[in-house]
């Protein structure tokens, strides 16, 4: 079946992505990524959850990664920088003892991905979706 879905459906997926869709449009896309192209279970996604001091919210949280869902990430990416490590404090917190807390920012069309080192944001990762080739990394 994944092989099928990788086929059939994951093409559409990441033209859609390019585009930069409205927010709950790009949530929908990035938790069917989650769920069948990772294994994601429904009941692992977390959407909309508050941090613990209630000063935020992490769009979609599995395990140890979170993922912020933007407009425009070449208008938003200082948010994001500014936002991120309170999430990836938030999310450390909850993870297991030396597990690695990853953050993903995301507008459908561009991917950055951040970890805390020392409690200062370090930026791991950036890619750029190619519609051309979606099974691209």
């Amino acid at each position: 079946m994944a092989n099928g879905w990788r086929r059939d459906r994951l093409p559409d997926i990441v033209r859609s992505m390019a585009s930069r869709p409205r927010h709950e449009a790009l949530r929908g896309l990035v938790t069917e990524l989650l769920r069948e192209g990772f294994g994601a279970a429904f009941s692992e996604l977390e959407h909309e959850r508050y941090l613990v001091d209630n000063s935020g919210r992490i769009d979609v949280a599995w395990g140890a990664t979170v993922i912020e869902l933007k407009s425009d990430l070449r208008r938003e990416e200082r948010d994001v920088v500014a936002r991120m490590p309170h999430y990836l404090a938030d999310a450390s917190r909850g993870s297991a003892p030396g597990r690695t807390t990853v953050g993903l920012a995301t507008d459908g069309a561009t991917l950055l991905a951040y970890t805390l080192s020392h409690g200062t944001l370090a930026p791991i990762g950036r890619y750029d979706v190619d519609v051309e080739h979606p099974n691209g990394c």
